[in-house]
């Protein structure tokens, strides 16, 4: 491949929506998303499916700036990173009785993802997001 065509490959993975096909409106519809390119910058939003049939003057239904989602939802993720104990606090009791769990070493970890987290790469970033929400990091949503 070309040097131009990698770059944009990759700044195409790079600009991957994190939620894709997972966000919903508050009127419990599916909100896809929806990019543009307006002076050199890329701007991607989750659009309610109302919006997008009723026309955006007609909805009340506000289009989310997906960087603005994912930046909020990252965010609550970390807090949870830091403060994991009630994570573990509903792990199956099967896994809390064996012989080799130690909650403390857990904690540790879960806490050093943390603190290491500016330094992780992209794909390993995006990995654990969507292991911690439920989304299988496997499953290709384009």
């Amino acid at each position: 491949m070309t040097g131009a065509v990698q770059k944009k490959r990759a700044s195409n993975e790079q600009h991957d929506l994190l939620f894709k096909r997972r966000v919903f409106g508050s009127d419990g519809r599916y909100s896809p998303w929806r990019s543009s390119v307006r002076n050199g910058r890329s701007y991607a939003y989750y659009v309610p499916q109302s919006k997008i049939a009723a026309g955006a003057a007609a909805s009340e239904l506000p289009r989310c700036p997906a960087g603005e989602l994912e930046a909020e939802i990252i965010e609550y993720l970390r807090g949870r990173l830091r403060a994991s104990a009630s994570w573990l606090d509903s792990l199956p009791e099967s896994v809390q009785q064996h012989p080799r769990y130690e909650e403390a070493a857990v904690l540790a970890i879960l806490v050093n993802v943390d603190a290491a987290w500016d330094m992780l790469v992209f794909d390993v970033r995006r990995n654990l997001v969507q292991r911690m929400v439920g989304v299988s990091p496997w499953v290709r949503t384009r």
